[in-house]
């Protein structure tokens, strides 16, 4: 579900900032998927404990995946990117999960 909530986030933004055809290896999809990673901890956790935890774990394995195991050339920087963004921002909605809100407190 998580991977459809983002690839249809990445298609909103790809619409509206149109880029030129093949893949591009733009940093502002990286600023703009990681809320979108942080909103998808943030509610996965809040549905069932760890989670975000498990989320990030397999947003890893998918990156380190796809690293090994695809002929795409992207550069270095990308790459060390997105092995930190995704599972930093899903860690980061788990965080954020279990801050009380002001209606916990009354």
């Amino acid at each position: 579900m998580e991977i459809l909530v983002l690839g249809a986030a990445q298609l909103a933004i790809g619409w509206a900032l149109p880029t030129s055809y093949g893949p591009t290896y733009d940093p502002l999809g990286l600023v703009i998927s990681f809320p979108v990673i942080v909103l998808i901890g943030y509610f996965a956790e809040r549905s069932r404990r760890r989670a975000a935890t498990v989320l990030a774990a397999m947003m890893l394995l998918a990156v380190t995946a796809l690293t090994l195991f695809t002929t795409e050339d992207a550069p270095l920087w990308f790459r060390v990117a997105a092995f930190v963004v995704g599972p930093v921002a899903a860690l980061v909605g788990s965080a954020l999960s279990r801050v009380p809100s002001r209606l916990s407190r009354r």
